[in-house]
C-alpha cells in the first residue's frame, strides 16, 4: 500500500444472523424445530420460508454466536459486517398480518441485541415488513429507538411488490434519512426455487432480484426517492438483462418519462452515479447442499 494512504476497511454488508431468543420464539411456537441445532440445522414452517414443505436450513454456530462469529470474521479479515434476520425467517408470502408484524419487532429487537455484543465490528440492517403499511413505522424504529444502520428489503411481501403504492411511506422515510436499504430475494409458494431442482434457489434468487428493481425503475421509484441501495448476490440476472431493458424502453413503447435510460441506472459503480443507482454485492452460502441462513 502507498505511504500516507490509511489501510482499508473489510465491511460485509450480506450477513445474516438467527439469533437465539428469535429462535426460541418461533420453536414455542411451533414454527422452528431446534433438535438439529447442535448439528448446525435448523427446521422451519412453510408459514416462514414461503415453500411448500418443511425446510432444512443451515445454521452454524457464527449465526446465533456471536463469538464464534467474530473468531470467523477475523479468521476472513473481515472487521465489519452488517448483519441482517435470514430472509427465510420473515414470512413473506404469510397472509397472517399480525404474525407479520410481531415476527418482524421480534426479529429487530433480537437482532439490536445480538450486534450489541460486538459494536465495533457488527452492525444491524432492520427486517421491512414488505407489502404492510407498518413498514415505514417498523423503519423509523429501527432508527431512532434501536439504533440500526440500515435496512434489509425483500423482494416481495404480503401479496405485494415493491412497485405497490402502499410502499410510498417506505421510500419517503429511505430518501428522507438517506438510508441504506439491501436488496434480497424472498421466496414464495409455486416460484422456480420451491421446485426441488437443486440450483432452482440460485437461479429464483437471480431472478427475483433482477425482476425487482426492473419494476422499481420502470415505476420511477429510484429516481423519485434518493437513496443508497444495494442489491445481493451482484445484482443477480441484472447485469444479463440490462441490454433487454434498455432495448424495450428505447424501441418497444415501454418506456416512462424517466431522466435516466435502464441501463445508466444499472451501471451501478461502472459510471457517474445516479440518484439511487443501485450497487452490487455478492454472497456465499454456509453450505453447498443446503440453503444458508
Amino acid at each position: 500500500m502507498s505511504p500516507g494512504y490509511p489501510a482499508l476497511r473489510q465491511v460485509d454488508v450480506h450477513t445474516h444472523a438467527m439469533p437465539r431468543p428469535l429462535l426460541g420464539w418461533l420453536a414455542e411456537r411451533g414454527l422452528a424445530d431446534l433438535a438439529g441445532l447442535a448439528d448446525g440445522v435448523v427446521d422451519l414452517d412453510p408459514v416462514l420460508t414461503g415453500g411448500s414443505t418443511r425446510t432444512t436450513l443451515s445454521c452454524p454456530a457464527p449465526a446465533y454466536d456471536v463469538g464464534p462469529r467474530l473468531a470467523a470474521m477475523d479468521e476472513a479479515g473481515v472487521e465489519v459486517q452488517a448483519v441482517a434476520v435470514s430472509p427465510h425467517l420473515r414470512a413473506a408470502a404469510s397472509g397472517d398480518t399480525a404474525l407479520v408484524l410481531e415476527l418482524t419487532r421480534r426479529s429487530n429487537e433480537a437482532l439490536a441485541a445480538f450486534v450489541a455484543e460486538a459494536p465495533d465490528h457488527l452492525v444491524a440492517l432492520a427486517t421491512v415488513p414488505v407489502g404492510l403499511p407498518e413498514a415505514a413505522e417498523e423503519v423509523r424504529y429501527c432508527l431512532d429507538e434501536l439504533g440500526m444502520a440500515g435496512v434489509s428489503l425483500g423482494t416481495h411481501g404480503a401479496g405485494r411488490d415493491l412497485t405497490d403504492p402502499v410502499h410510498t411511506p417506505l421510500w419517503q422515510v429511505l430518501a428522507e434519512r438517506r438510508v441504506f436499504a439491501l436488496l434480497h430475494p424472498v421466496g414464495g409458494p409455486g416460484d422456480l426455487g420451491d421446485s426441488g431442482e437443486p440450483w432452482a434457489g440460485s437461479v429464483t434468487a437471480a431472478v427475483d432480484i433482477a425482476l425487482a428493481v426492473a419494476g422499481l425503475l420502470r415505476a420511477g421509484t429510484l429516481e423519485t426517492y434518493d437513496f443508497p441501495l444495494c442489491l445481493t448476490y451482484g445484482g443477480g440476472a441484472l447485469p444479463a438483462v440490462r441490454g433487454m431493458m434498455q432495448r424495450g424502453w428505447e424501441r418497444l413503447g415501454e418506456g416512462p418519462a424517466l431522466r435516466h435510460s435502464p441501463s445508466t441506472s444499472c451501471a451501478g459503480s461502472t459510471t457517474t452515479p445516479r440518484p439511487s443507482t443501485p450497487s452490487h454485492s455478492s454472497s456465499w452460502s454456509s453450505s453447498p447442499d443446503r440453503p444458508g441462513c
